[in-house]
């Protein structure tokens, strides 16, 4: 079990308040629509929804500051670009109100400031849920002049802040030369983790091989791979690599002893490096129930303790209904 320290924990938090930082990236933020489901329309097989309330809230690396901004009471400011539109504006005035300092923020008439709108629907016999989400956001990255603009703000910025973060969510604002730049820039100024790799959040990376992008930063560790008979079935090259009820990649398909059913990981013993697997879809895939905590309820937290909702446990699959 990991024990924390509370106080030096707290400590280490407060000391953000002396920080100054600068965020650039794909600065946008996110429309959530409301409404109370009335029928269904006679104009196509779609429901009708009664406009509730509309929530703003900043997203991507306008997120990313936004946590800063409540860590540090207020000392950040964003570098990055956005269109010269209607959602510019709103964009503006939320990082605004975040206290966030928006002056090398660069208006773009050619590109869409990035919003992600997220409508959602409810009526009295059920939660809300998302209907749809629609994306506003210009798929090629910005041209050569905004991206000298942005390097030219974070020379004059970077005097200013303590730290400098790059939050790419690959909605093309930060380009290689800008990232290559920005590196450069660090470094001149003495910023002591310039030269460090690049982090990657692990639902950002795309179509990437997981197993190989893990590898960079968890090393490989050989072991056993164990069926439910205590039998060593095949060796297995780290067990942060697998996930529960992973059927792919285990290697020990076709093997002479088993009964000719898909191989399912069921278990991970990560202090004796030891994977579990069983053969076919047996009991041992199946739970009744999930303990959790610290749970974000969207929009609200239930009014009861017992109700009926849905949850996703894999990454990908489909919505399922759990009570």
């Amino acid at each position: 079990m990991i024990t924390i320290d509370k106080e030096n924990l707290i400590k280490k938090i407060n000391n953000f308040k002396n920080i100054k930082a600068l965020v650039i990236g794909d600065l946008a933020i996110d429309e959530m629509i409301y409404g109370d489901c009335e029928r269904i329309s006679r104009e196509a097989p779609v429901l009708i929804l009664q406009h509730s309330h509309t929530k703003v809230i900043l997203g991507g690396a306008s997120n990313a500051a936004h946590n800063l901004s409540k860590l540090n009471e207020g000392h950040v400011k964003v570098v990055g670009v956005c269109g010269d539109d209607y959602y510019s504006n709103i964009l503006i005035e939320t990082l605004n109100a975040a206290k966030i300092n928006t002056s090398y923020l660069i208006k773009d008439k050619t590109r869409k400031t990035i919003v992600k709108t997220r409508i959602s629907g409810s009526c009295s016999q059920s939660i809300t849920q998302q209907i749809v989400r629609i994306d506003r956001q210009t798929n090629e990255y910005i041209n050569s002049e905004i991206e000298n603009l942005i390097l030219n703000s974070l020379e004059k910025a970077i005097s200013e802040v303590d730290v400098v973060i790059l939050s790419d969510y690959h909605i093309c604002t930060l380009t290689k030369k800008i990232i290559k730049e920005s590196i450069k820039i660090a470094q001149k100024h003495n910023f002591v983790n310039a030269g460090k790799k690049d982090s990657t959040g692990v639902c950002f990376i795309g179509e990437r091989h997981f197993r190989q992008f893990l590898k960079q930063y968890i090393p490989m560790q050989k072991g056993d791979i164990i069926d439910t008979n205590n039998k060593v079935v095949g060796k297995h090259d780290g067990v942060y690599y697998y996930t529960i009820g992973q059927r792919r990649g285990l290697n020990i398909g076709g093997m002479s002893t088993g009964n000719g059913k898909r191989w399912y990981v069921i278990g991970k013993d990560v202090e004796k490096n030891i994977l579990y697997v069983s053969q076919g879809e047996g009991e041992e895939l199946y739970s009744k129930g999930l303990v959790t905590y610290k749970v974000n309820w969207i929009p609200k937290e239930p009014d009861n303790k017992k109700f009926d909702c849905f949850a996703k446990f894999r990454y990908r699959q489909p919505d399922q209904k759990v009570k």
